[in-house]
């Protein structure tokens, strides 16, 4: 398992904010030799496009 070196809060999505939706994300990523994450890519959010 891999243990986190630097944590960055995710930036909600300005206009999500105004009207008060909330949701989710799932990423699929790799982790390169050198602890760097590489190879991001959405796989589901809720709700779609915000």
């Amino acid at each position: 398992m891999a243990t986190p070196l630097v944590r960055v809060e995710p930036r909600f999505p300005t206009e999500a904010a105004r009207q008060g939706i909330s949701g989710w994300v799932m990423l699929n990523f790799s982790i390169d030799e050198s602890g760097s994450v590489t190879d991001v890519s959405v796989v589901a959010a809720e709700p779609k496009n915000i």
